[in-house]
C-alpha cells in the first residue's frame, strides 16, 4: 500500500491540507442556528499567497478555494464575463510526476463524461505552459462531512432520506456514463443549494480507459472502502453502493461505520462487516432506509445492488421514497440547517 493510493477517513474533495497563513484575517465560522443555510457553511475563499500565480490561462485569480496534495482549487473569472469559476492546477512540485499529470487530466476528461446533474460541471481542460489544469462550475455549500462537523449529525429524517436517494441518483447517472468513482466518501459529496454534488475524481475508474493499478494494491480512503477493495480485488458500480451506505450512516451517526486505530484495524472491520447497532441511528430517523443499508453492505460484490440504478429501484420498493413529503432539499437550504 502506497501513501500516493490510500488516505487516512479525513475530508477531501477541494481542500485537503491546510494552506500556507494568509495575509489577512479570515472570517470567523458562522454560528450555526436557525437561521443558517448550507450556503454558509460553505468553506471561505481565502486570499492569494505570495506564491500563487495571479493567472492561468485566460482566467485572473482571485483567491483560494482549496489546497492538497494533487494541487490547489482558485476561483477566478475570465475577462469580459460576470460569473465566476473554480480553477484546479496540479501542485508544481508534480509538474514532472507523470503519474501524477495523467491522474490530474484523467479527472478532468471523466468529470467531462458525465451527463448528469450531480457534478460539477467542466468548463475546459487546458494548460499553462506545462501546468495543467481543470476549470469547473464553482459549487456553493460544504461537504457532507463539514456539514456534520459543524451541526451534528442528522436529526431529521426526511432530510436523511432526501440526502440517501438524491445520492444514489447521483451514482446512478454517474454508472449510466460508464463511471465508477472507487472514492465515494463525505468530504467528496457537496451539499449545494442544488441538492447533493459528488467531486473529487482523481481515481475514478472509466469504462474504456486504460488503468495502471498494481494488482492487490488498495485504492480508496480505508473507512470507506468496500471489502473488494481491501482485499485488492479491483471496484466496480456495487463498490460505490457500499460507499453510499458508509456515507448515510455517517450522516446519521456523525461518525464512521468502520473506524479502527490504524489501517489494518479498519481493513479487519470492514471484513467483519457491520456490527449489529451500525443501523441503529438510521432506523430511528428512516427506518425504511435500514433494510436497502444492509443489502448495500453485503459483503460478497453480487449480493448487493449492482449499481446506482438497482440501488434506487431498491430504495423505491423499500417505501423510502414514498416517505418523504414535497418540502424537500429547497426547505434544507432556506434555512435551518437541523
Amino acid at each position: 500500500m502506497s501513501r500516493a493510493q490510500i488516505a487516512p477517513p479525513a475530508p477531501s474533495g477541494p481542500a485537503r491540507s491546510v494552506p500556507p497563513p494568509p495575509s489577512r484575517p479570515l472570517p470567523p465560522p458562522p454560528v450555526v442556528g436557525p437561521s443558517t443555510r448550507l450556503v454558509d457553511l460553505a468553506a471561505p475563499e481565502q486570499p492569494l499567497s505570495p506564491h500563487d500565480p495571479r493567472s492561468v490561462g485566460e482566467y485572473t485569480l482571485t483567491g483560494r478555494l482549496g489546497s492538497g496534495g494533487m494541487g490547489t482549487v482558485y476561483l477566478g473569472h475570465r475577462a469580459g464575463t460576470h460569473g465566476v469559476v473554480a480553477i484546479k492546477v496540479l501542485a508544481p512540485h508534480l509538474l514532472d510526476d507523470v503519474d501524477a499529470r495523467t491522474r490530474f487530466l484523467r479527472e478532468g476528461q471523466t468529470l467531462q463524461k458525465v451527463t448528469g446533474d450531480y457534478t460539477a460541471r467542466v468548463h475546459g481542460v487546458g494548460f499553462d505552459g506545462s501546468m495543467p489544469y481543470i476549470v469547473m462550475e464553482r459549487l456553493d455549500g460544504p461537504s457532507l462531512h463539514a456539514f456534520v462537523a459543524a451541526s451534528g449529525a442528522v436529526t431529521d429524517g426526511e432530510m436523511l432520506t432526501r440526502t440517501a436517494i438524491a445520492l444514489a441518483r447521483a451514482l446512478a447517472a454517474l454508472h449510466a456514463d460508464g463511471i465508477t468513482h472507487r472514492d465515494l466518501k463525505p468530504g467528496n459529496v457537496l451539499l449545494t443549494s442544488a441538492g447533493p454534488k459528488v467531486v473529487d475524481f482523481g481515481i475514478a475508474r472509466v469504462v474504456g480507459q486504460t488503468h495502471h493499478t498494481p494488482a492487490g494494491n488498495m485504492v480508496g480512503t480505508p473507512g470507506y472502502m468496500a471489502p473488494e477493495q481491501v482485499t485488492g480485488n479491483g471496484a466496480l458500480p456495487a463498490t460505490d453502493v457500499w460507499a453510499w451506505a458508509c456515507c448515510v450512516v455517517f450522516a446519521a451517526r456523525g461518525d464512521h461505520l468502520f473506524d479502527g486505530d490504524n489501517i489494518l484495524d479498519i481493513a479487519r472491520r470492514i471484513l467483519d462487516g457491520p456490527g449489529a447497532e451500525a443501523f441503529g441511528a438510521v432506523h430511528r430517523l428512516s427506518p425504511r432506509l435500514v433494510p436497502v443499508l444492509r443489502r448495500a453492505t453485503a459483503q460478497d460484490a453480487s449480493d448487493r445492488p449492482r449499481d446506482g440504478a438497482a440501488l434506487l429501484r431498491l430504495l423505491d420498493r423499500s417505501g423510502a421514497t414514498s416517505a418523504v413529503g414535497h418540502a424537500g432539499w429547497d426547505r434544507l437550504v432556506g434555512g435551518g440547517v437541523r
